[in-house]
């Protein structure tokens, strides 16, 4: 995982809920603080996800080309051992 992704983890976990002076104002800071946050760890956890669905996404296609490789010789192996005769 990303570290910025990592040090909001940690800032998360470690986050006062309990505003100090108990205003509206603080409250609402907090809020605010946390949608942010949040917002921005969703989007670098997005960014790392479309990363990893383009390298499966690869390997998909290697592992159909490898199948396919292996479904021909086959057919190749059964029609020699039928006509090798």
């Amino acid at each position: 995982m990303n570290q910025e992704a990592h040090d909001i983890v940690d800032e998360l976990k470690t986050f006062d809920d309990k505003p100090k002076g108990g205003g509206v104002y603080e409250v609402t800071g907090a809020l605010s603080f946390l949608a942010f946050r949040t917002a921005r760890l969703q989007v670098l956890l997005a960014e790392e996800q479309e990363r990893s669905a383009a390298k499966l996404e690869r390997f998909t296609k290697w592992l159909v080309y490898f199948t396919i490789g292996l479904f021909f010789l086959g057919i190749i192996q059964i029609i020699l051992m039928f006509c090798g005769h």
